[in-house]
């Protein structure tokens, strides 16, 4: 029997997290003004981190409403577009506040986290689908 609370509290995580990466793209202070390694560009991994889990979330919530959506490459290929252009119109945001920049390369971190979880998610179901007709 499979309950329907798990997709909605699934979904329900999708989008608080999802807004608490919009407030933190967004909030006023200055990323320059927190502490971080001085490795050139390391602020790219942080983007690639939140916007990859971003994706993998939504890939995890489609699939506990029918596991095979996990698989789907439509569908993961749907959770990539919308997290990349969340991650865009985020930096567009950005770019109207005072202290904050507007950087392509953001949107291609944030893309390339996408991408990463997106594969890296549908690999795991791969994986465990054929596990369980293994066993």
């Amino acid at each position: 029997m499979r309950s329907t609370l798990k997709p909605a509290i699934a979904w329900l995580a999708v989008g608080s997290y999802g807004f608490g990466v919009y407030l933190l793209m967004t909030m006023q202070k200055t990323p320059e003004s927190l502490p971080a390694p001085s490795i050139p560009h390391f602020d790219k991994l942080p983007h690639a981190v939140l916007f990859g889990f971003l994706a993998w979330m939504l890939a995890w919530a489609a699939s506990t409403i029918r596991p095979a959506w996990g698989r789907s490459w439509p569908l993961l290929i749907l959770w990539f577009s919308l997290v990349s252009g969340f991650g865009v119109a985020c930096e567009f945001v950005q770019a109207t506040l005072p202290g904050r920049s507007y950087e392509v390369a953001d949107m291609i971190a944030n893309a390339v986290g996408a991408a990463l979880a997106v594969w890296l998610f549908r690999k795991r179901n791969l994986w465990q689908a054929r596990q369980q007709e293994s066993s």
